[in-house]
């Protein structure tokens, strides 16, 4: 039986066990990030022009997953592919992909000042 994250406590340990991993489809398609904001974007305004105070923490959540998808979208176009750094060495070896040209994670700050001189 293949152990799981949960069972060995790590997603990394786990990973050792899987097959090797190839790139979403997504990954290096900016199009659609930036489509998959705009619907967010579109969602959050609505239920913030409500003026409904429980729909408030939905809409700023909505909020910030659209601007964590515009700047993935733009760090795609520069270059840089999302997916996770720690997963590099699981990744299929015909795939080049270096650490410096991954975008990955929530934290807007982070990746707002993720280097933009990728550019292809």
């Amino acid at each position: 039986m293949r152990s799981t994250a949960k069972e060995s406590g790590s997603s990394h340990e786990a990973m050792a066990t899987q097959k090797t991993l190839t790139l979403d489809k997504y990954a290096r398609n900016a199009r659609r990030w930036k489509e998959s904001a705009d619907i967010a974007h579109r969602a959050a305004t609505r239920l913030f022009e409500t003026r409904d105070l429980l729909l408030l923490f939905p809409a700023a959540t909505l909020g910030h997953h659209a601007l964590e998808m515009y700047l993935k979208a733009a760090l795609i176009r520069e270059g840089c592919t999302i997916f996770d750094p720690r997963k590099l060495k699981y990744l299929d070896q015909s795939i080049t992909l270096r650490k410096a040209d991954c975008a990955w994670g929530h934290d807007l700050v982070a990746l707002a000042r993720q280097p933009r001189s990728k550019a292809v």
